[in-house]
């Protein structure tokens, strides 16, 4: 069931763009003497602020997932016993720590 790999693309743009909105900081930092230093912070701040949003609707939409995922297992004792069967054929655990619901 891991399927992070799937994930590396974005991890590395996400890498990328954080990279770049540092190098832009640095240049603003550096060039202190521009009279429009003021509007450019305030637009990096804006950016990073944008990505921040949309990181969280991504690990939103993966958290709805997961919490439905256990709802759907919970309903059922043959679902979770057959879930802690495939559990313990791929070597991820007992499941003795059971599964919980967090607080959505």
């Amino acid at each position: 069931m891991d399927n992070a790999s799937a994930n590396d693309d974005d991890l590395l743009n996400l890498k990328n763009q954080l990279s770049s909105l540092d190098s832009l900081l640095r240049t603003f930092i550096t060039s202190a003497t521009s009279p429009s230093l003021e509007k450019h912070f305030k637009c990096c701040a804006r950016v990073l602020d944008l990505m921040v949003h949309e990181s969280l609707k991504v690990a939103s939409d993966v958290l709805d997932k997961i919490r439905n995922s256990l709802k759907y297992l919970s309903v059922s004792n043959s679902r979770l016993k057959q879930f802690y069967q495939c559990v313990e054929e791929v070597g991820g655990g007992d499941g003795s720590y059971g599964l919980h619901l967090d607080v959505s």
